[in-house]
């Protein structure tokens, strides 16, 4: 059996790496048995987007001998460690490292924030420290985890072989073919005489939407006809990104923030009209490690994404061209950057792009590769 608990809540719907567990899953279910843990019960467009997929709740399951328990950074320490003590090989989805606990909102508005992020830190040490082997999504992700396992353990470097390659599987950004926009008929996009933009995704401190927003006003200041909407909520604390955000939009009648999740089948007449997805960011290094889930919509429903040049997603645009990218973050070049969506050959050239990349990311291409690698070579 296949237990794969990220830790995320799916009573009110799914997001980023919630949908990292279902969709490897659904791929997975191909070649195991597989169960989805998650602490409460899941929202009814999971049963309807994936019906197939087995869920219970972490009191319900006790991983052991000739089971694989794959967890990630929202797992909780005490389940990880009753996996492994019960004979379960432990695999670490390691998609996120401590740098980005820097960012956090809490951690940075904390009376003590040294001793916020000393406690994330913990936790995120004693995952490391758990797992045989270890998911990322890129090579570079991969040397952050070398790093902090050579810097921060004898005992886990040790009991492995000198050659790590066997410990870690590189699994990118993707998506499944099992998801939300194959349940139903969708009608071809309409995009109308103007750009809709989409911000699908989080509003963290590593991005930067205030320059999405500034863009956006610029360019209808000259008269083209724009907008953008934000499609999720902020989940927690309001992090500074985006109150700075929704300062820069003021009262624009061209920019929507989301003030409650959409779910998944919701999504769908969102995304199918947009002209294109965008991701605005300053340099940073969580940015150069690996693109961000975003990628899936841009995989699946053919939509062009606009990002800065720098980073692993604007490696992955000016490889794929399935996008555009800006030079600088300047506002001239990010002008630059969305003019290019006015011009409709230009657009669909982007469609065609995704639609040609798209088989090299479905989670059915590895899943595989990535179970036979789940059971060689158990400790």
């Amino acid at each position: 059996m296949l237990y794969i608990d990220f830790g995320v809540s799916f009573a009110d719907g799914v997001n980023g790496v919630g949908l990292r567990a279902l969709e490897t899953a659904a791929a997975l279910a191909d070649y195991c048995p597989v169960t989805v843990v998650a602490p409460e019960h899941r929202h009814r467009d999971i049963t309807t987007v994936w019906p197939q997929l087995k869920h219970a709740q972490p009191s319900e399951v006790t991983p052991g001998e000739g089971d694989v328990y794959w967890y990630g950074f929202a797992t909780p320490v005490k389940g990880i460690a009753a996996a492994r003590s019960g004979g379960a090989i432990c695999v670490f989805d390691a998609i996120i490292w401590p740098l980005e606990f820097l960012t956090y909102e809490a951690v940075r508005t904390s009376p003590k924030p040294s001793h916020a992020y000393q406690e994330k830190l913990g936790i995120y040490l004693q995952q490391l420290k758990y797992a045989s082997k270890y998911v990322v999504a890129s090579e570079r992700e991969r040397h952050v985890v070398t790093g902090m396992l050579s810097t921060a353990f004898w005992s886990p470097l040790h009991r492995m072989s000198p050659d790590l390659d066997t410990h870690f599987f590189e699994l990118p950004v993707g998506f499944s073919r099992r998801n939300e926009a194959r349940m139903e008929a969708v009608s071809p996009a309409s995009e109308g005489d103007g750009i809709t933009l989409v911000w699908n995704g989080g509003t963290w401190n590593h991005y930067d939407p205030t320059t999405a927003v500034k863009a956006v006003r610029a360019l209808r200041d000259e008269g083209l006809q724009v907008s953008l909407r934000f499609l999720y909520p902020q989940r927690g604390t309001e992090t500074q990104s985006l109150r700075q955000a929704r300062q820069a939009a003021a009262d624009s009648t061209a920019i929507h923030f989301a003030e409650t999740g959409l779910g998944l089948l919701e999504r769908i007449g969102e995304l199918s009209v947009a002209t294109a997805a965008i991701c605005t960011y300053q340099p940073h290094a969580l940015w150069d490690l690996c693109p961000p889930m975003r990628l899936r919509e841009t995989l699946i429903y053919q939509l062009p994404i606009l990002a800065p040049r720098r980073g692993a997603l604007g490696d992955l645009i000016e490889q794929h061209a399935f996008g555009a990218t800006a030079a600088t973050n300047a506002l001239p070049d990010w002008r630059k950057t969305i003019l290019t969506l006015a011009e409709p050959a230009d657009r669909q050239a982007m469609r065609r792009a995704t639609v040609t990349t798209a088989e090299a990311f479905a989670y059915e291409t590895t899943a595989g590769a990535l179970w036979t690698w789940m059971n060689e070579a158990r400790p």
